[in-house]
């Protein structure tokens, strides 16, 4: 372990990527708890941007790193499919898997990567 603050990672364990945060990783190994303490302290996971996103990160992602611009955005989506993140963050959770599988099915049209998740989204709606 190199020396340093809390935040300091072992050189021996598994680099995260930037977007993950306690919530996505909570929601993740979908644990209820953790998610609801982390929504009820203010946390949120925000939604990838479109994909033809013409933003400066976006298209840099894009141009520079397409398959890691692609892990972030699936990384996200995953979350997002969680049912302990949907249950404990929408009004209506059915309605939401239902709007993140229509999601899903019109970007694994785009991005291929897209199709194995969306199989495991249909699978739990």
């Amino acid at each position: 372990t190199h020396g340093g603050g809390f935040y300091q990672q072992d050189s021996d364990s598994p680099r995260l990527r930037p977007n993950t945060t306690p919530l996505v990783l909570a929601a993740h190994r979908n644990n209820f708890h953790i998610v609801q303490l982390l929504l009820q302290r203010g946390a949120s996971i925000h939604p990838p941007h479109d994909y033809f996103c013409d933003c400066i990160e976006c298209s840099n992602m894009r141009v520079f790193d397409s398959v890691k611009y692609s892990k972030s955005r699936l990384n996200t989506f995953q979350a997002m499919a969680s049912p302990a993140f949907m249950s404990l963050s929408s009004d209506d959770p059915i309605l939401t898997a239902f709007q993140l599988s229509h999601q899903l099915a019109q970007l694994a049209d785009i991005e291929k990567e897209y199709k194995v998740r969306l199989k495991l989204i249909n699978h739990l709606t």
